[in-house]
This record gives structure tokens, sequence and C-alpha cells, in this order.
């Protein structure tokens, strides 16, 4: 055993399996042959890869951050030291440091979370209603487009049928006046 581990991505750009290099932050995708410049976290529960800066993977909902409990730094949570501070981060240590914590500190800490999350739901709602919104507008111009070009249809077949029934009456008179004279 070499100790690897098989890692891979999907590719931001075609959604392809990209084997994910540890030696190098530059990737080149095997499906469509892009660049692939590793700027985000690999979720350390399913692997995907987050190119944007959240706090829950978009994949499979668990947290992409851990708070040192020493200076309160976000850290990405496969980070066994503090950005911050250099604490050590582990398992361990947020245990012993969660016990310390006061029922009130907990609670507080919980609200500023949950606060945090609906800040980001609201953010990510915004951007569906934008989204659907854009959708809407684009649906909207199509059938005004579309009933322009029926009532344009409408307006040439009238003519046609007007021009039709005059020639036909134009007929009928040139007919009953040959016939009185003829």
């Amino acid at each position: 055993m070499t100790g690897e581990m098989n890692i891979s991505i999907d590719c931001p750009f075609c959604q392809g399996v990209t084997p994910l290099a540890a030696e190098t932050a530059d990737l080149t995708c095997t499906s469509c042959g892009r660049q692939i410049r590793l700027a985000g976290h690999l979720c350390p529960n399913c692997s995907a890869y987050q190119i944007e800066e959240t706090s829950i993977c978009l994949d499979c909902g668990e947290p992409l951050s851990i708070v040192c409990h020493q200076c309160g730094t976000a850290n990405w949570s496969g980070s066994e030291y503090c950005t911050g501070c250099g604490y050590e981060i582990d398992a361990a240590s947020s245990v012993i440091s969660f016990a310390y914590r006061t029922t009130a500190e907990r609670l507080s800490k919980q609200l500023e979370d949950a606060g945090e999350l609906m800040k980001q739901e609201e953010l990510a709602s915004r951007h569906r209603m934008a989204e659907l919104m854009a959708a809407e507008e684009t649906r909207q111009e199509e059938l005004r487009f579309r009933i322009k070009n029926q009532k344009e249809q409408e307006r040439w077949l009238l003519i046609i049928m007007f021009g039709t029934v005059s020639l036909f009456l134009l007929g009928l008179i040139l007919y009953a006046i040959l016939s009185t004279f003829g």
C-alpha cells in the first residue's frame, strides 16, 4: 500500500470526474480538457469540490467550517490547527471546550449560527427568485412575440379573404352586367 487516497472531483464546467492530484492546486479535466484552479475546498464527508465560500457542503449538507474555540476564527473543517491562533483543532479539544461553555454561551452561539444560516438562505432564495423572474421575463417576451406574429398572420388572412370576396363580388357584378346586355 502506498498510502495514497484515490479522490476525484466533478469538473465545475462539464461535471466530468477528474482525479485529484495532491501535489498541485491546478488540475486539467480529463473530460473537457479545461484547467481547474482549486480555490475552494473538498468536503471532508463526501469529497465534493466546493468552489464557492460556504459553511455547508452543497452536496451532502455537512459543515465545511469549524470555529476555533480559543479565538473564534472559522477554519476549514479538515484543518488540524487554527489559522488565527495556531491552536490545535480536533474533536477532543472541541468536546472539552464545549463542556466549559455555559448554557447561555452555547445558546448564544447557536442563535448566531442560525442567524448566519438564515442570511445565507435568504441570499440563496433571492438568487433563485431572480433566476425565476428572468426565466418568466424570457417566457413573457416569447409569448408577446408569438401573439404579435399571430396577429400579423390574422391581418394577412383578412386581407386575402377581403380581396377574394371583392374579386368574387366584382365577378358577379360583371356577370350581371354582361348578362343584361348580352
